[in-house]
């Protein structure tokens, strides 16, 4: 059966002060928002899942992977109450891709976007879109990035919602 454990992934450490040294423990130890999402990722993931936050998988994609590695849109959840729903992606080793099948969708309190696993397939199913130069608009204004990609998802769902997707 092997060793069940959970993980949630969360990059990008806001603030210097969020990671310090312990001299006694001679540690490293995190804090703030970045921790806080990889617990609540860690919570909502059932037995042997590992889910990962928008901002890892986009770091992820960017770089190239030591080992290979199936990564899944788990759709868009909602992990604590008055929080926005964030997408939660899932990583698989590749030796493992077979288990997919079997993992339960992650525990959360609210499903806003099903994933590639619960989605519906008909004559048009899409599991990944890449917005070329959206993080460039990002980086100039955040505001209009963020509705930017809300306008081209709402455009796209609406395309695969006619083609019987």
């Amino acid at each position: 059966r092997g060793l069940r454990v959970r993980m949630g992934l969360a990059s990008g450490v806001a603030d210097a002060a969020d990671v310090a040294l312990s001299q006694t423990a001679g540690r490293v130890k995190y804090s703030g928002a970045c921790l806080m999402a990889a617990k609540a990722m860690q919570d909502a993931a059932p037995s042997a899942m590992v889910l990962a936050a928008a901002t890892t998988f986009t770091q992820m994609s960017a770089e190239p992977l030591k080992a290979p590695v199936m990564i899944m849109h788990m759709g868009d959840h909602t992990l604590e109450e008055n929080h926005p729903a964030i997408p939660l992606y899932q990583l698989l080793p590749a030796a493992l891709v077979w288990r997919a099948a079997y993992l339960s969708p992650p525990r959360t309190l609210h499903t806003t976007s099903l994933g590639c696993l619960q989605a519906p397939c008909a004559l048009a199913a899409v599991c990944y879109m890449h917005a070329m130069g959206l993080n460039v608009v990002m980086a100039t204004d955040a505001e209009l990035g963020k509705r930017s990609a809300a306008v081209y998802h709402e455009v796209v769902q609406g395309l695969l919602y006619q083609a019987g997707g």
